[in-house]
């Protein structure tokens, strides 16, 4: 399943790019229109983590899944960009897939190695497919690396972070996580706030002083020592994980249907016994 030497998908593969979600998720956040529609739709404050999730789903079922499931997921998220008014301009669906490609990137090399700049193009182009997937065609995106690190530096610095942005912002951040993630969560505040330069940092009134950036550069150091530790496979597990659970999704669908029709039935029998 997750095969394949292409650079991307060695990228890809790499389970630290993940360290990359929340910094990507703040500046999607940046676009005023992603973040007022994500305000005023999506579940943030009861499932904060749903849309990050499904993200990354997508992303990674476009490069390792199946051909079938790979469809699945782009009609899926086409009816639900459908639904999404600032979502179905394509320059913003661009900035979202541009702030995933921008930290994969960024995380590989901070975690792993370093990238020339023809690996760097090797990667942007082998992730063309996913903006096309989340519904940006190839011809509306950046058609080079450098063309596209133009584009993406110049968007960074025209957007102005929102209340929508702040107070979506604020929920994912510092709201309390499940608990198998509470002892990340200082780490992931500090990825977060460390790797959205200052623009944005500014924006969402985030301070970062000289002790923060040593902070950060130690964390970094300590997860690239772990990253050159662990054997690649295990290293791959979160991509395999992921890609897994995008193959598995209309079985676990059916499953959770059908675990609620029982429940909502058993309740019903329950009834009956008790009441006669």
């Amino acid at each position: 399943m997750i095969i394949g030497n292409e650079i991307h998908k060695r990228v890809l593969r790499e389970g630290s790019i993940l360290l990359g979600g929340g910094p990507a998720l703040l500046m999607q956040l940046g676009n005023p229109d992603v973040a007022r529609d994500v305000r005023r739709i999506s579940r943030y404050k009861t499932h904060p983590l749903d849309r990050l999730v499904g993200t990354l789903v997508s992303a990674y079922a476009v490069t390792f899944a199946t051909s079938g499931t790979s469809e699945r997921i782009q009609r899926e998220v086409a009816n639900i960009h459908r639904k999404v008014p600032g979502i179905r301009n394509t320059e913003n669906i661009m900035w979202v897939h541009g702030t995933l490609v921008y930290n994969a990137i960024n995380l590989f090399e901070l975690t792993v190695r370093p990238l020339s700049d023809n690996e760097k193009e090797g990667v942007y182009q082998g992730m063309k497919p996913n903006g096309v997937a989340f519904g940006c065609p190839i011809d509306q995106q950046p058609e080079h690396w450098k063309d596209f690190l133009d584009w993406f530096q110049t968007q960074s610095q025209n957007f102005e972070v929102t209340y929508d942005a702040r107070e979506v912002a604020d929920v994912i951040l510092f709201s309390r996580p499940p608990k198998p993630l509470r002892a990340f969560q200082p780490y992931n505040q500090l990825l977060s706030r460390g790797l959205i330069g200052d623009h944005f940092r500014e924006g969402y009134g985030f301070d970062w002083t000289e002790r923060d950036q040593e902070q950060l550069d130690t964390y970094l150091q300590h997860v690239h020592r772990i990253v050159d530790w662990t054997p690649g496979p295990l290293r791959a597990s979160p991509a395999i994980l992921l890609t897994t659970y995008a193959e598995l999704q209309p079985a676990i669908r059916i499953a959770n249907n059908f675990a609620r029709s029982a429940a909502d039935g058993f309740g019903r029998l329950g009834e009956k016994v008790f009441a006669g």
